[in-house]
């Protein structure tokens, strides 16, 4: 998938927290939140729309997509882990806490997250509605097909996106339960290659995007 920039993750995440305490998400709801113009809150959405992360019905609410779900609930997750642990551990206040995890979130390697996360749960079971004894399985081993890194194997858990998408991705014999390895990407980064039971094929970004899988050890 194309990289997020922190404004897409914002929204993103604002998204999310909107339709778990409205019900819904609009425009302006959203740009109010983040103080964001109403144009350049539509601007970013388009971006998200075009990512398959969100849908807009005109005049409508904004609705998270399931990999829109699946992306928003990643954010949102690092996000309170940052916070609770700057709150709990390093006594900040609520103010700078919030503020500290906005801007850590977005940079924030895979070995900060297990450290704080292998840390906060020998007092916490949960933060928010995430479990902490899981977060290492959703955060660091559940990825897009698109994120594995050369070598890498992975089982497919699921596909998601358009039915037309779904059919294609199936029809190269990618369904649930198999094992995968990216054996290796083009000279621009696209389309990526693919070992799946002794057989090669390729997948550009946008498709592997769709395929949600659990690392392999």
């Amino acid at each position: 998938m194309e990289k997020l920039n922190i404004n897409n993750q914002d929204i993103l995440e604002t998204i999310y927290e909107l339709e778990k305490s409205k019900g819904k998400a609009r425009l302006t709801d959203i740009a109010l939140k983040l103080d964001f113009s109403k144009s350049r809150t539509n601007q970013e959405i388009k971006k998200l729309i075009s990512l398959g992360l969100v849908n807009e019905d005109k005049y409508g609410p904004i609705v998270l997509t399931k990999l829109g779900i699946f992306e928003a609930e990643r954010i949102m997750f690092t996000h309170l882990l940052i916070k609770t642990f700057l709150k709990n551990h390093l006594l900040l206040d609520e103010e700078t806490s919030e503020k500290d995890a906005c801007a850590i979130e977005h940079i924030i390697s895979e070995g900060t997250i297990k450290a704080i996360v292998r840390h906060l749960e020998k007092d916490l079971d949960n933060i928010g509605d995430f479990n902490l004894k899981e977060a290492e399985e959703y955060l660091v081993k559940k990825k897009r097909l698109s994120e594995l890194k050369v070598g890498q194997k992975a089982m497919i858990l699921k596909i998601e996106g358009l039915r037309s998408i779904k059919k294609r991705i199936m029809e190269f014999g990618i369904i649930k339960g198999e094992i995968i390895e990216l054996i290796g990407v083009a000279p621009f980064g696209d389309p990526l290659s693919f070992n799946l039971n002794d057989f090669n094929l390729s997948l550009r970004i946008k498709e592997a995007d769709n395929v949600i899988v659990e690392l392999i050890d």
